[in-house]
């Protein structure tokens, strides 16, 4: 084996040992910081969720958006998004913390 092998096999294991520590790390959460949240997401579509008034000016109405917003936000979804096109509103997506 030559210098330059013994090199690049040092070098491969330096890495992968920093790979290695990097990833068995504990998550640090320093002062009154809280620790990272885990949630669960999804985006609805104006037709799979029935939306027959997916205009925004509409959206308040018993066949617009926000029947939908109503039922899902019984279940415990939040809307985080909404997805628009032009003054349609194509999509809204909902996210509730995982236990």
């Amino acid at each position: 084996m030559t210098p330059r092998h013994l090199f690049l096999v040092a070098a491969a294991v330096l890495l992968a040992s920093g790979f290695v520590f990097a990833q068995t790390r504990p998550t640090v959460v320093t002062g009154s910081a809280q620790p990272t949240k885990k949630w669960d997401s999804f985006c609805a579509g104006a037709v799979g969720s029935g939306v027959k008034n997916d205009s925004v000016d509409e959206a308040h109405e018993p066949a617009g958006w926000n029947a939908v917003m109503k039922r899902y936000g019984e279940g415990g979804w939040e809307p985080y998004q909404m997805l628009t096109e032009g003054k349609k509103i194509s999509g809204v997506c909902f996210k509730r913390q995982l236990p």
